[in-house]
């Protein structure tokens, strides 16, 4: 078994809710693998004098198979046509899924089903051997902050990335009364505050930093509202100083290593 726990959720279902959970097949060893498997592969090319000179070369995530079992009280139990449709549409979508296994709720792992193999009896009892295409090599930990700001505010986030040098957050802002708001990194040396200009009370911004996109609720554009400093976030501990009157949400996804 990649986890360790045979609850999950995925695509937002939680598997206890429609009576099915992961198991081991045919593994009689205590020590087995465990988590994504990755591998990094080293591309080498001569340099002055002949020495070797090795650069990482990229390579997709490795496949993986989950074994999926129909249970009542933990005992497997005959797959009905109509639920074993219902199972393998649910697992097998034509986009990446969120799975979060319950090992670690805080990590979400992008599935995407390749392969659907069905082990069963005479009597309908068994498993659904599902392959799976993740969309990294690592599982991606959720940032979200809510915070309410009433004059002036400060929270830390720690960007425990490994993929970027820099983190790009999306932010909600709600305002709560008229007037500006201002986010400053002051954790990276020179930076300038995002200003968002000319808020009035009760409106709602969401900004990308990383596509540099700024929207009202109704999807108008308010790319005027802003100053572009955008704001970002360096690896290690961000401290992020907020001024005005509003409620606002930071969320960013990081991909760790565990």
């Amino acid at each position: 078994m990649v986890f360790h726990s045979d609850r999950f959720i995925f695509d937002g279902v939680n598997s206890e809710s429609i009576g099915i959970m992961l198991v081991t097949v045919g593994e009689n060893d205590v020590l087995m693998d465990y988590g994504i498997p990755f591998e990094y592969k080293l591309k080498v090319e001569s340099s002055f004098g002949d020495n070797p000179f090795y650069t990482k070369e990229e390579s997709p995530p490795e496949p993986i198979t989950l074994d999926f079992c129909l249970t009542e009280n933990r005992q497997a139990i005959k797959w009905s046509d109509e639920l074993e449709k219902e199972i393998i549409n649910w697992l097998t979508q034509d986009k990446f899924c969120e799975f979060i296994s319950y090992d670690n709720p805080e990590l979400v792992y992008y599935f995407r089903a390749t392969k659907v193999t069905k082990k069963m009896t005479h009597q309908k009892k068994g498993i659904l051997s599902v392959t799976f295409q993740p969309y990294y090599k690592h599982p991606v930990k959720k940032i979200r902050k809510d915070l309410l700001v009433e004059g002036e505010r400060f929270t830390n986030i720690n960007n425990e990335c490994i993929s970027r040098e820099y983190v790009y957050p999306m932010l909600e802002i709600e305002a709560n009364a008229s007037g500006n708001v201002e986010i400053l990194n002051e954790s990276i040396e020179d930076s300038e505050p995002l200003v968002v200009k000319g808020l009035e009370d009760g409106e709602k911004i969401f900004i990308d930093n990383q596509l540099f996109i700024v929207i009202d609720e109704n999807d108008e554009n308010k790319f005027h509202k802003v100053n572009r400093h955008w704001l970002k976030l360096k690896k290690g501990t961000n401290k992020i100083k907020i001024n005005g009157n509003v409620n606002i949400k930071i969320k960013c996804n990081l991909e760790i290593k565990i």
